[in-house]
């Protein structure tokens, strides 16, 4: 019975198995774990970061804008245009899965991926189709798109973003004469 017992190897428990791996096979085993890591960190950036910035339109040039006479005045920075353009009403923009209104000024400051250029600059906002008029104005110094607006929250102490009306109910047609691009504005 004693011959038995000696024949047979003692049982290693993965403890015992983890503590018995030599430093090499350990350094290899972290680097060929480091390496998926990394594989896996560069396709989730392909994915989630460079991909979808690939498919936003090219901007396109506006040499001149012309607005239509729908009593909101002949110009662009028309008292009655910029007040229902930027004036706040109440739709907050949501922030992720809770609905908490997003800030303004984390808006106006944020940056695109891999470089300091804003995201709310007005050649990006272009870039998706969204109206922006060619300066800033004294109802939009921040320069974002028509519709983009701003209120106080008194319980945050902090402003936040607003989408108003003009936003989704304002349109503008891109249209070539004479080899300049001419946006016409629909309110």
């Amino acid at each position: 019975m004693a011959i038995m017992r000696a024949a047979t190897a003692p049982r290693k428990g993965w403890i015992r198995t983890f503590f018995g791996i030599t430093l090499g096979r350990m350094l290899k085993w972290l680097l060929i774990a480091a390496l998926l890591l990394a594989l896996l960190l560069a396709i989730a950036f392909a994915i989630f970061v460079y991909w979808p910035t690939r498919g936003i339109p090219n901007l396109q040039r506006i040499d001149d804008y012309l607005t239509l006479n729908q009593g909101w005045g002949e110009a662009l920075d028309s008292k009655a245009r910029q007040t229902y353009y930027y004036s706040g009403q109440g739709a907050v923009m949501p922030q992720g899965a809770l609905s908490s209104p997003l800030r303004y000024d984390w808006f106006i400051h944020l940056e695109l991926p891999l470089s300091t250029d804003r995201f709310a600059a007005p050649e990006h906002m272009r870039r998706y189709r969204f109206i922006v008029d060619p300066q800033p104005s004294a109802a939009n110094p921040d320069h974002l798109p028509v519709g983009f607006t701003q209120h106080f929250d008194p319980q945050r102490g902090e402003r936040m973003l607003d989408i108003s009306c003009a936003a989704c109910h304002s349109g503008e047609i891109h249209a070539e004469k004479d080899g300049r691009r001419i946006a016409i504005r629909i309110d």
